[in-house]
């Protein structure tokens, strides 16, 4: 839960569905939740305006905004695009890559083909940032909790947005890919008995694409992905502290302490995969090599393969492709995605 809570005002207009989309130049702001009792509150409050796309899709009618924030901290931020329609449309959330470290949710805007072919299938768009592991003193999960925050914040705010809640998917490449499989994966996380009624929505959702993604951040489970090439984290050919980095500590003895090990258990995507969780979409398609740095671990293919074979051994859906031969049969990110909307 958020640290910091601001009462929702309950003073406007009780909020409708969105008006059907007409240009993506219109400046609106948009109304906000009205019937909120004196006993709930919601954690942060919605306040943007629709403005003009930073990129271009010809022939195709949708609306814009930018920079809204989803929660307290200065990263929290997202953009949203949505299509013309006269019902709730689905939403795919996009996640940058960049290691926890760097990137930006702008950098999907040089792959506007992507949101095209989204949109053009009737399905909104969004594109997230989150803190980095050095704005935070958690590691990690502080990244992956602020994806959960905009999820449920999404949800909360669905009906201002013209979002079908019901139909949510998750889209990312490295550790964005590694923050989606993270929610696909994961047990219901939404509290019903929460003060905040954002954390009351549910964080489950219908697909996982994860494009070059780690398969778990628990980073000693990587001795066994990569148990061919004899690796042991205490190997001093590498530079493990940006994989330590992941805890915030800076010995390797401490990994293994009753409290990093409980952390490391909540963030092993492979650990926490059961066959009632999301379908996985993956892609590791570089060669099966032995890696020569620190930062060839983080998007080798034997994460994916890892991924595989655990999905077959609890019977989780999934399409999976960590080598040539898995590309028989695939039927593309998009297809996956939009088969797995009801």
């Amino acid at each position: 839960m958020l640290s910091i809570s601001f009462l929702l005002f309950a003073a406007c207009e009780k909020a409708t569905d969105l008006p059907i989309p007409e240009s993506d130049n219109q400046n609106q702001s948009t109304p906000i939740k009205e019937d909120i009792t004196q006993e709930e509150f919601v954690s942060v409050n919605l306040a943007f305006d629709w403005s003009k796309a930073p990129f271009n899709i010809r022939k195709l009618n949708f609306k814009f905004a930018g920079d809204i924030s989803y929660g307290v901290y200065e990263r929290n931020l997202f953009d949203i695009a949505i299509p013309q329609s006269n019902q709730p449309t689905p939403l795919v959330i996009y996640m940058h890559g960049g290691g926890f470290t760097r990137g930006d949710k702008e950098s999907i805007y040089r792959q506007t083909d992507l949101i095209e072919a989204f949109l053009r299938e009737g399905v909104a768009f969004a594109t997230i940032n989150y803190r980095f592991l050095a704005q935070t003193e958690d590691g990690v999960r502080s990244s992956l909790e602020d994806c959960k925050q905009f999820l449920q914040f999404i949800r909360f705010y669905a009906a201002e947005f013209n979002i079908d809640k019901a139909n949510i998917a998750c889209y990312g490449n490295s550790a964005g890919g590694g923050a989606a499989l993270w929610l696909g994966v994961h047990d219901e996380m939404g509290d019903p008995e929460s003060e905040d009624l954002i954390q009351r929505e549910s964080s489950r959702i219908k697909s996982v694409v994860a494009i070059g993604t780690q398969s778990t951040y628990d980073i000693v489970r990587w001795e066994e992905i990569f148990e061919e090439y004899n690796f042991s984290l205490r190997d001093t050919a590498y530079d493990l502290q940006p994989l330590l980095n992941f805890y915030q500590v800076r010995n390797i003895d401490k990994i293994y302490s009753n409290k990093i090990k409980k952390y490391r258990k909540g963030v092993d995507m492979l650990g926490l995969m059961d066959a009632e969780d999301a379908p996985i979409y993956a892609e590791n398609k570089g060669k099966a090599e032995r890696p020569q740095r620190t930062l060839d671990f983080y998007h080798h293919s034997y994460h994916a393969r890892s991924l595989k074979r655990q999905a077959e051994k609890i019977n989780l859906e999934h399409n999976i492709i960590s080598s040539r031969a898995d590309q028989l049969g695939n039927i593309g990110a998009v297809r996956f995605v939009l088969n797995h909307f009801d």
